[in-house]
């Protein structure tokens, strides 16, 4: 089983497998960090693993001002192939106590933390946390809503 996993609390169903450019902790949330490895629509084969059938390659945000795409589903090492959930309610590790109802951006770690009107916002706290490193309830609300 793997290490630190994200289990959705409600989720309609949007999950994109990608790879770690960068090792990356499960619930917390990511970037795109490069172009997909290989596929239609990519000039040159950019891996040597063909096992992995072309995927988009991730790392964990690191500011708030990131163009966060979903929250990792699990720990991975750099090369790693790892679920990116982009949708639903749920667990993402918190930088800071956050009340329920707030918007939420992320830190530099890719924890979740109150989100201030210079931040993206990437979700909604649903059930607060109340402190660092305890998971807080997140609806995602990723390209949606204020600053996003």
């Amino acid at each position: 089983m793997p290490a630190n996993e994200c289990i959705p609390f409600y989720q309609p169903g949007a999950r994109v497998t990608m790879k770690a450019s960068a090792a990356v902790t499960g619930k917390r949330f990511v970037k795109i960090s490069g172009n997909r490895t290989s596929g239609p629509l990519v000039q040159a084969v950019q891996s040597n693993d063909t096992t992995e059938g072309g995927v988009y390659q991730a790392a964990q945000a690191s500011a708030a001002t990131d163009a966060v795409v979903g929250v990792a589903g699990w720990d991975a090492a750099i090369n790693e192939l790892f679920p990116v959930v982009s949708e639903g309610i749920v667990p993402v590790t918190a930088g800071a106590a956050i009340t329920a109802g707030l918007p939420v951006t992320t830190d530099a770690n890719g924890k979740a933390i109150a989100a201030t009107a210079a931040n993206r916002v990437y979700g909604i706290c649903m059930t607060a946390a109340s402190g660092v490193d305890v998971d807080a309830e997140i609806l995602l609300t990723l390209g949606q809503g204020a600053n996003s």
